[in-house]
């Protein structure tokens, strides 16, 4: 029996495209102010590229960005390692969450919770910038369990502070080799959300493609 559904954060219940687009572009006017602006957006774009949606480290695009254009590596360094925090003012919600998590909270007994990836302060100052902490009975960076998503002990411990058990949780969230790998090694439920990207998927994976399809989904099936 369902009794609990965990949240991953970025692309999942916030749209991360315009604060990484942003916070990108100041470092791109800093270095780049010779140049015109479709050669900017260009470098904008492939900073985007090589960050994967925030899943790995930005130590390549750092690399990468001072090779390609003869940049002081320290230097860039230093406007890499506050980027997250300087984002974080510029965090917007999936247009759907709002709607999804008064559904949850008001026709459902289920226990809600976020599990996210990164760095400690960005992250739950990025929540509290889109004021939907009251919510949820647990928030966790995961590097505050002692592991990082996919680790299966990461997802364990979530389900541990609610009171649940990992089989009776769902667990919603935007990148397979993070969450719902984590999620299913953990023997939790899981949910593929596929927005804005539209990758292909194997057919036995449960997917939506708008976080408020999840309403529907958990209307009609058995969990």
């Amino acid at each position: 029996m369902l009794k609990a559904i965990i949240f991953d954060f970025d692309y999942t219940l916030s749209d991360r495209s315009f604060s990484i687009y942003n916070g990108f572009r100041s470092i791109v006017l800093k270095y780049f102010s010779d140049l015109d602006p479709m050669h900017q957006e260009a470098v904008i774009q492939r900073m985007l590229y090589l960050d994967e949606e925030g899943t790995i480290s930005r130590d390549h695009i750092i690399d990468f960005i001072a090779s390609k254009y003869d940049i002081d590596k320290n230097a860039l360094k230093e406007d890499f390692k506050d980027l997250s925090l300087k984002m974080a003012k510029d965090t917007a919600l999936d247009e759907d969450a709002l709607i999804v998590l008064d559904y949850l909270r008001n026709n459902t007994d289920y226990k809600l919770a976020i599990l996210t990836n990164g760095i400690i302060e960005s992250q739950r100052l990025k929540i509290k910038t889109v004021g939907i902490e009251s919510y949820f009975e647990k928030i966790v960076v995961s590097i505050e369990s002692g592991y990082n998503k996919p680790d299966k002990r990461a997802f364990e411990y979530v389900a541990k502070e609610l009171g649940v058990t990992p089989c009776e949780c769902l667990f919603v969230g935007d990148v397979m080799f993070n969450d719902l790998l984590g999620a299913y090694d953990a023997g939790m439920k899981y949910l593929l959300l596929n927005n804005h990207r539209k990758h292909y998927y194997a057919s036995f994976i449960p997917k939506i493609e708008h976080l408020r399809e999840l309403i529907d989904y958990l209307r009609r099936t058995d969990l």
